[in-house]
């Protein structure tokens, strides 16, 4: 028999002519994607194409796979086995056909996208192997853990790195000579990047390919063991053969791909080096020219050494970062070139002395400039008394010396504001060795540097951080009496850390990214209406101004910055240093020039590239080791969210560059960043450009957090908010204040109309003033092209039935909720939501306004408002799923009775115990990630668990480790505790408890993939009924209610389905009449599924009987009369109280008659009369 299956030929020709061939595709295509196919043809198209993306793209295999284990029953499995078992011994079907789907597969697949650093190594290994072994998905996580090498020491890259395809053809068009670089060259370059670290980041591909392949293959291998008949094993020879090739081709491409990024990382630091020099002659100049002459100088001489003392005893605290990284310079030069080391011998010796004298110079020049306070004789004792960082906070206030007069006395002594700002560091230094930490006037002087540091902050808030590290300094000098900096510093990085750990999911590394590249094209179409905006502006002022000297001038600068605007815009469009890998030249100079301590701009780059960046500000703890564990955990995160930094810091900086209002760059032949980083004039870049275009990158990841000193009251709130959800409480009610604050920030900007008023200051921006009408007109017409964008999704990708966040899912018949992974998006998702309920033929548009219908969809309905999902909308507060205002919402569930707390003295027990337990999850939030990839291959992970509990430990201990892999219903446990087993979650509109719908996908995808919906679920969705209104009312005891669910589910599954079809139900005239029929239909049966679950059964045990008659206490008899009742039953002798014995049966049977109600000694009058007597007593 086997050799006669061996002889047939499986093709088209004889698939299309097979009857069980064409019955077992068609089935297993309606039930596994929900296509209703006829046609011979159409089935075998349809089940080529499947299966070829099975090999390909890991969401077909992962949902394959959930299929086969929660979808269907054996003779589903044994169908696909045997579908299975035919493709595989097909001849070759590679075709034109063949082709389209391969590619769809994996361009579709998100393993494609997740990292691009082996530019679809995994993928290319995939079809080489297709005929011999079907090889499956090529990787569940594809490329993400590549680690770049170390630098190399090449000389010369700069014509190599820089003379890229776009450029050449630029240099073509004006006319100049492309350089030519030989092949022996670039084989030469790309050899040593090999060599000198790229190998290391092959080694890293091979290892996660080979780990990808291994578990895209295994999960193939599990289908055909669990649907074929005969296949009883894993097959090692097919897994090997699949993981040896995807280590091979990732290992090469990687390694490749690697060697570049190494070449590119030794370009940046050729430039800082370079740079270094620069620096170097400029500290040299300023030290001859300013600091030398103002140390000998009789007047202000003394004053310089006192200040040169003050900072040398805080060296060490405010320039290890800069000594460090200069040794580690030394030390490589010495390594590599002898005659490199000699000319930088002196980077962290005589050179730092230099600068050190410099800052004191320049601190001596502020304060010469500012002079002693009003009345107070200059060099008094009473002078001498006023804090130097007191004093330039006044000076500042008082306008004594300006912004742009500090900045120019720090170009004068060749420093930054950055090297400047430990200057206040040593000024808080000496402060503490006179006064120590304790006591009430260290507390004092605390809170006055700390009023100054604020002033600082707000009169130099146009120029970036720069008080940071000497707010740090300040928290030292504040200890208190018990001296517990150890202990507060320990609880901070504690909670820190725990909220580092609530963002380590692949999930929210997915969802981070997905948002971010969404943000960028509203920052290309913001730049792209703003830039057309100014362009058409400064073209009518030329035209009206034309002799007008000056006015020609303004209309000059407004085409320019027009033009600079829209070329931003199409960097954007182009996701220009938005792939991970493959950023440009001209950013990875610019980045790593911010970044390094030894260019002074080290406080910048650490807030604009701060590791877990949404999670407050410096707090002294930052070398804990548990965070560096969360920082750790985060790599991914922090490498997503430094890409988006970057990429936007390096585009803002093009643009002011371009702008060029007063010419500087022009003079200088510098007509965008590379020209900067090509001419070497890195220092042209002034402090107020890098400050503005940090903001920028911050506003534009959501965490920019300085408000204070922004006129509006908008901006007092913000500032209020943040700081006080930064503490330890704050933060454990709401983790990511910044967060909120800049999302509400960036929907109203982008709301139409409300977007052009300044209410409350919302528009306000950093350093005074509010945005431009251009800046505004740019941010509406983005908003309004979302709004479309989403409109266009909601019309085609979704139906009557779907949520304004949900969207069908053509692959499975299912839906996928976007919910998490919208974020500020919600809102766009929301409003366009309404457009199309209100615009559908014979909708309010049409009938109220006379407009147009805007679809053709005349099923929907718009019969409620649901405020709670609006406000979700405008808040995108489930952006950060299972974080964000999680903790505190499920508080006041328990409080407000929606969980399961038995009774209103027990709410307090019950919303502590999840507020608690919330916490405690918080810090193993990244066992998701376990549990998700756990369930999608074993079913008994599939259920969700029931995570209350009616006493306060076991619901503590069910909510503190929900995110762990925990079977429920008995099934033998990954993770177990006898403390509190759990059954599975039912549903109320299904007869199969909850689950979660092959959940690797949502770690893969960021979205949450839903089981397909029956026609009751489709009709109450159609009709907008909220989950209230559906769900069971709470008996107080959570296995109860869960029971009741269960058999509302199975009702409404089994009986009001077939109700919304009928033809009698179809004849009700309008959607409002329908809404009010199903509503007093379900609340019937919700009615009767709660008397059934809590109704007595003779096959209950007596923990069951016990459960019901509690609910029967707490549901029947008022709180009055339990609580007498309670006090008499405590009141005899011969047993416990009854809050330890909680004995409802004995309670119920003493007290309480079926038939008359209460017993005649205890009526209810008579009770009422004891009660009113008892409280006559207080």
């Amino acid at each position: 028999m086997a050799e006669q299956r061996n002889e047939i030929v499986l093709n088209k020709d004889f698939l299309i002519n097979n009857a069980k061939f064409l019955e077992d595709a068609q089935i297993f295509l309606a039930e596994r994607e929900d296509k209703d196919l006829s046609s011979p043809e159409e089935i075998y198209d349809a089940f080529m194409e499947h299966f070829r993306y099975q090999n390909v793209n890991e969401v077909t295999a992962a949902r394959d796979l959930y299929y086969v284990n929660n979808q269907t029953d054996d003779e589903g499995r044994l169908r696909m086995g045997r579908l299975m078992d035919t493709y595989d011994r097909m001849d070759s079907d590679f075709g034109l056909a063949a082709a389209q789907d391969y590619l769809g597969g994996v361009f579709t697949a998100p393993s494609t996208y997740a990292g691009m650093f082996s530019f679809g190594a995994g993928k290319a290994g995939a079809l080489a192997a297709q005929q011999g072994v079907k090889l499956g998905i090529r990787e569940v996580v594809k490329n993400a853990a590549k680690r770049a090498g170390k630098k190399v020491t090449k000389k010369q890259l700069d014509d190599v790195a820089f003379d890229t395809t776009r450029r050449r053809v630029s240099r073509r068009l004006k006319g100049e000579q492309p350089v030519h670089v030989s092949l022996s060259q670039r084989a030469s370059n790309i050899g040593r990047g090999i060599t000198s670290g790229g190998y290391k980041a092959g080694v890293g591909a091979a290892a996660v390919e080979t780990i990808g392949a291994g578990a895209g293959v295994t999960a193939q291998e599990m289908i055909r063991v669990e649907t074929i008949d005969g296949y009883e094993d894993i097959s090692l020879a097919n897994i090997g053969l699949a993981t040896g090739l995807s280590a091979i081709t990732g290992g090469v491409l990687g390694t490749l791909s690697g060697a570049q990024k190494t070449i590119r990382s030794n370009v940046a630091e050729q430039y800082v080096i370079k740079e270094l020099s620069k620096q170097k002659r400029l500290i040299e100049t300023a030290y001859k020219t300013k600091t030398r002459p103002l140390f000998n100088s009789k007047t202000y001489g003394k004053i310089a050494k006192e200040n040169e003392e003050m900072l040398k005893l805080s060296l060490k605290e405010t320039t290890e970062g800069a000594i460090a990284e200069g040794e580690r310079v030394k030390k490589k030069l010495t390594g590599t070139r002898r005659k490199a080391y000699t000319r930088y011998e002196n980077l962290t010796t005589s050179l730092q002395q230099m600068e050190i004298k410099n800052i004191a110079a320049a601190a001596t020049e502020v304060l010469k400039k500012i002079g002693p306070r009003p009345g107070v004789v200059k060099g008094s004792k009473e002078d001498a008394q006023e804090r130097i960082t007191s004093r330039i906070a006044r000076g500042l206030k008082e306008n004594k010396i300006t912004t742009d007069g500090m900045l120019k006395i720090m170009q004068d002594h060749g420093i930054t504001l950055d090297q400047f700002s430990s200057f206040y560091v040593a000024d808080i230094s000496e402060a503490a060795a006179k006064l120590g930490t304790q006591g009430r006037l260290a507390r004092e002087q605390a809170k006055k540097f700390k009023e100054s540091l604020t002033q600082i902050d707000k009169s130099l808030i146009d120029l970036g951080a720069r008080t940071e590290s000497a707010y740090v300094k300040v928290k030292e000098l504040d200890k208190g009496y018990f001296n517990l900096t150890a202990v507060g510093n320990f609880i901070t990085a504690l909670n820190k850390t725990r909220i580092g750990f609530m963002t380590v999911q692949a999930a929210t590394t997915v969802r981070n990214t997905t948002n971010g590249l969404m943000r960028n094209h509203i920052y290309a179409l913001e730049n792209l209406g703003t830039g057309s905006y100014n362009l058409v502006k400064g073209g009518l002022q030329k035209f009206g101004s034309a002799t007008d000297k000056e006015l020609k001038a303004v209309a000059d600068l407004s085409v320019k910055t027009g033009i600079a605007q829209l070329r931003a815009g199409g960097k954007g469009l182009f996701f220009d240093d938005m792939f991970f890998g493959m950023q440009s030249q001209e950013t990875a100079i610019l980045t790593r020039m911010l970044r390094d301590p030894r260019l002074g701009n080290s406080n910048q780059a650490q807030e604009l590239f701060r590791e877990l960046g949404d999670i407050a500000q410096l707090s002294g703890v930052e070398t804990s080791p548990l965070l560096r564990a969360a920082r750790f955990a985060n790599t991914f995160n922090t490498m997503s969210d430094n890409m988006f930094k970057s990429a936007i810091f390096a585009r803002e900086i093009d643009k002011m560059i371009a702008i060029d209002p007063d010419d500087i760059f022009k003079k200088a032949g510098i007509n965008g960043l590379d020209d900067l980083m090509k001419r070497e004039k890195f220092g042209f870049v002034g402090e107020k450009a890098i400050a503005r275009a940090m903001d920028e990158a911050l506003d534009f990841t959501y965490q920019t957090g300085k408000f204070k000193g922004r006129e509006g009251y908008f901006n007092i709130f913000a500032d209020a908010f943040i700081q006080g959800a930064s503490t330890t409480f704050g933060s454990a009610v709401v983790p990511f204040p910044r967060y909120l604050i800049n999302q509400f920030r960036f929907v109203y900007e982008h709301a139409p109309v409300f977007g052009m008023l300044n209410i409350g200051g919302i528009l306000s921006k950093t350093g005074g003033g509010s945005s431009t009408i251009a800046d505004r007109f740019g941010k509406q017409m983005a908003g309004y092209a979302t709004i479309a964008a989403f409109f266009a999704m909601r019309v085609h990708m979704g139906d009557e039935s779907t949520k304004f966040y949900e969207y069908k899912d053509p692959t499975s018949g299912g839906v996928v909720s976007a919910k998490a992974a919208l974020g500020p998006f919600m809102a766009y998702a929301y409003v366009a939501d309404m457009l199309y309920r209100m615009g559908k033929p014979g909708g309010y548009l049409q009938k109220e306004l006379g407009l147009p219908a805007l679809h053709s969809n005349d099923r929907v309905a718009l019969e409620k408002v649901n405020t709670r999902e609006m406000v979700e909308a405008l808040t995108g507060s489930q952006f950060r799923a299972g974080t964000g205002l999680e903790i505190i919402d499920g508080t006041v569930k328990a409080l407000l009775g929606e969980t399961a707390e038995a009774k209103s003295s027990d709410k307090g027990y019950a919303a502590a115990a999840k507020f608690l337990g919330n916490y405690i999850s918080s810090f193993t939030v990244g066992g998701g990630m376990i549990k998700d990839i756990y369930a999608q291959y074993d079913p008994a992970y599939v259920n969700v668990p029931v995570n209350e509990d009616i006493n306060f430990l076991p619901y503590l201990f069910k909510q503190a480790t929900r995110s762990l892999p925990i079977a429920s219903d008995g099934s033998d446990p990954f993770l177990y505790s006898p403390i509190a087993p759990r059954e599975s979650m039912q549903t109320t509109t299904k007869s199969i408890p909850l689950r979660n719908v092959n959940p690797i996908l949502k770690q893969l995808t960021g979205l949450t993939f839903e089981e397909r919906r029956n026609y009751a679920e489709k009709e109450l969705n159609r009709l907008q009924f909220d989950w209230v209104e559906v769900a069971p009312r709470k008996t107080l005891d959570p296995l109860i209610d869960n029971e009741a669910k269960a058999e509302l589910g199975s009702h409404i599954e089994r009986v009001l389905s077939n109700e919304v079809v009928s033809p009698d139900y179809q004849l009700i005239d309008g959607d409002t009449k329908k809404r009010l029929y199903l509503r007093a239909i379900v609340q019937g049966i919700k009615t009767d599924a709660v008397n059934l679950a809590s109704n007595y059964d003779s096959d209950d045990t007596p923990e069951e009987v016990q459960r019901k008659n509690r609910v029967r206490y707490y549901r029947e008899i008022p709180s009055n009369i339990r609580k007498i009742m309670e006090q008499d039953y405590d009141g005899e002798a011969g047993h416990a109280d009854f809050s330890e014995t909680q004995d409802f049966t004995e309670m119920l049977d003493r007290y309480y008659s079926e038939d008359t109600g209460y017993k005649d000694q205890l009526s209810r009058d008579q009770l009422i009369k004891r009660y009113m007597r008892q409280m006559e007593l207080y």
